[in-house]
């Protein structure tokens, strides 16, 4: 979706097998298809809305078995909702709240297999089960990622000097 952003300030390789949309993953009771796509970064990575939105549902829950547990949150921008997971929920948006594109929203948290951002994509609005491929979207979305510098999270083409450094 042209004029949404990344996630994070940089763009990791979310190809790596296992860590993509429908890769098997495999526990001691069960095998599953993977619901989205992992973003490799350090624990406490900022993570940026990839667009003006409103969160519908979090902090909550997310994997439960790492210690401390993972989090995530839902968040409705226009066409599409994404689900940030893998989260900490120490300075987490919450329900109710409205996000622009580009601000903080949450950190990365620390899990089990390393640490990440999970990002699953749903069109219209979040129902469990029903996520679509994210890799098509950040395909789009990383050529647009977020800038972070002491007056908090921008864009390069909001910068007030962006224009004039262009030309």
């Amino acid at each position: 979706m042209a004029g949404f952003s990344f996630p994070l300030t940089f763009v990791p390789n979310y190809t790596v097998v296992g860590r993509g949309y429908h890769a098997l993953r495999k526990s001691k009771k069960e095998t599953h298809l993977h619901k989205g796509v992992d973003l490799m970064a350090e624990v406490g990575t900022p993570v940026f809305a990839v667009a003006d939105g409103i969160v519908v549902d979090g902090p909550f829950l997310f994997a439960w078995q790492y210690n401390p547990p993972s989090h995530a949150i839902v968040v409705k921008h226009g066409p599409v909702t994404v689900l940030y997971g893998e989260i900490q929920l120490e300075g987490a948006k919450v329900t109710g709240d409205s996000v622009l594109q580009g601000e903080k929203i949450a950190a990365v948290a620390r899990t089990g297999t390393g640490s990440m951002l999970h990002i699953q994509v749903y069109k219209g609005r979040y129902v469990k089960g029903k996520e679509i491929d994210p890799t098509p979207y950040l395909n789009v979305w990383r050529t647009n990622l977020p800038k972070e510098d002491d007056a908090g999270p921008r864009f390069e083409r909001d910068r007030p000097d962006y224009t004039s450094a262009r030309r």
